[in-house]
């Protein structure tokens, strides 16, 4: 570590700076919040005058809405119910990739592409991320994104009733009205 009079001090033999480390979050007004492990950790430069953002920056939450896209191409539209339980635009896709744990909220997800499955039911490890910030991310196929993903929930315009889809049988997920890209985040 170094100090702000330049002085170098070694860190080591603590929780702080050893393995038990979960690593370092960060908050990116592109991402949401990503926590970066303590194996992928190089380096970190602090500086003054950093702010957080207060309550009232934040917009409430609004229902997800968008469409599904099945793998056989049949396509819902609708209020959205994402792994079963996110359901609102301030809930965050939970994903990692490259000993990065992303939490985005879904207000700055425009859409999700998951790749072709092979014969056997398996497909590449990334998964396509559109943010409305106009970042792209490609997310392994994990957390939110993974085998254990419970499903979607698409209540169409009018319906009372949702119609489920399997995480298996999903191909692409595009979420609309998103708040965050006007903000200026």
């Amino acid at each position: 570590m170094t100090l702000l009079d330049g002085r170098e001090v070694v860190l080591s033999g603590t929780a702080d700076v050893g393995a038990q480390n979960r690593g370092l979050y960060v908050d990116d007004p592109r991402y949401g919040r990503v926590l970066i492990s303590w194996d992928t950790f190089e380096r970190v430069d602090f500086s003054s005058g950093g702010r957080g953002r207060a309550y009232a920056d934040f917009a409430p939450g609004r229902p997800l809405m968008g469409s599904v896209t099945t793998r056989s191409g049949r396509r819902l539209a609708g209020r959205l119910v994402f792994d079963l339980d996110e359901s609102e635009t301030t809930e965050t896709l939970d994903a990692p990739s490259r000993g990065v744990d992303y939490m985005i909220p879904f207000d700055l997800v425009q859409s999700i592409v998951l790749p072709e499955l092979d014969d056997d039911g398996e497909g590449p490890a990334l998964v396509g991320v559109s943010l409305a910030t106009g970042a792209d991310v490609r997310l392994e196929r994990a957390g939110d994104l993974g085998q254990l993903n419970a499903g979607m929930l698409i209540f169409s315009e009018g319906s009372q009733r949702a119609e489920y889809v399997p995480w298996s049988e999903v191909r692409r997920v595009v979420f609309e009205g998103h708040v965050a890209a006007s903000n200026g985040r």
